[in-house]
């Protein structure tokens, strides 16, 4: 009887050892796991860094090199497309597509909006004529930048541009009457300008139309 006490103590001290065991062994093994799981940063360039702590920890060159290829993305070039959208009174819209001005090249988003907000509180006569009272910037990427305009409510003359026997024909409001023929020829004109004024162009105001007129008769 007395042995098999002692043989169930050795029994129960011996399985504690065990459980002690394997309970390090258990520990052991998830340190090595957490040492091994490494978060990482990849570059533009493939390149990928290794390290345990997070992106803040790294060095200062690296953060730069990360930021300059983000910052990248988000600036105009000399291959950003402008899109202008025109809001006149009654419903009428109007929207063009150009090649960006110098002015507006190497910007980012902020950039572009305070030139704007200068450009609205002194625009130029054409905008002045036609009661601009609104300008703002819609659409943002390095591909393409939207710009929209809104005029104030005013009476203003509109007057249609398309081509008879090939040369620029003036026509007014009811796109029938015609205003003015014109000696500029199809061949003077840029192709994205001879497309819109294949599906009659819209002239906004007097001041517009001798612009136009100026520019091409000169």
């Amino acid at each position: 009887m007395k042995g098999c006490l002692i043989m169930s103590k050795v029994y129960r001290i011996s399985l504690i050892c065990v459980m002690v065991l394997a309970m390090f062994v258990l520990c052991f093994l998830l340190y090595r796991y957490e040492e091994r799981d490494v978060p990482y940063v990849e570059y533009s360039d493939g390149q990928v860094l290794a390290d345990k702590g997070t992106a803040d920890d790294l060095q200062p060159e690296a953060q730069d090199n990360i930021t300059v290829a983000a910052d990248a993305s988000d600036m105009t070039t000399d291959d950003t497309k402008l899109i202008i959208i025109e809001n006149y009174p009654g419903g009428l819209c109007r929207q063009s597509e150009t090649t960006l001005p110098a002015e507006m090249i190497g910007k980012r988003r902020n950039d572009l909006d305070g030139l704007l907000e200068s450009y609205c509180s002194m625009p130029d006569s054409l905008d002045i004529e036609k009661g601009l009272y609104r300008i703002e910037l819609t659409t943002f990427s390095a591909g393409c930048v939207t710009i929209e305009k809104s005029y104030h409510n005013k009476v203003m003359e509109y007057y249609y541009l398309a081509f008879a026997d090939d040369c620029v024909t003036v026509y007014c409001e009811d796109k029938t009457t015609v205003l003015l023929t014109t000696d500029i020829h199809r061949d003077q004109l840029t192709d994205s300008l001879a497309e819109e004024i294949l599906n009659f162009k819209l002239i906004v105001g007097n001041a517009e139309l001798f612009d136009f007129l100026e520019t091409y008769t000169s």
